[in-house]
């Protein structure tokens, strides 16, 4: 069975989050939500990052309320990583 290939890039990223936002990493929760989809949350605030065909990857950021953001990233970017992490620990401050 193929490893589902967001999840190695989603601890990355997930440890840039913790990294970037130091004073809430303990309230971050980090969930698998299947195949190729990944979520950040804390209190009312999520953010969900989401694989689609050819490697193009979704990050939707949920305020408490209201319409998500929505940043698209492709998956071989160089600085994938951050360019992920960094709107999440500040979506999540």
């Amino acid at each position: 069975m193929k490893a589902d290939p967001i999840q190695s890039r989603a601890a990355e990223v997930d440890r840039r989050v913790r990294e970037l936002a130091p004073q809430r990493a303990s309230e971050i929760q980090f969930e698998n939500g299947g195949e190729g989809s990944v979520t950040w949350r804390r209190n009312e605030k999520w953010a969900t990052l989401t694989l689609h065909d050819a490697g193009r990857l979704e990050l939707m950021l949920h305020p408490a309320s209201g319409v998500p953001d929505v940043l698209e990233i492709l998956i071989d970017d160089a600085d994938a990583v951050n360019m992920i992490a960094v709107p999440v620990a500040d979506h999540l401050k």
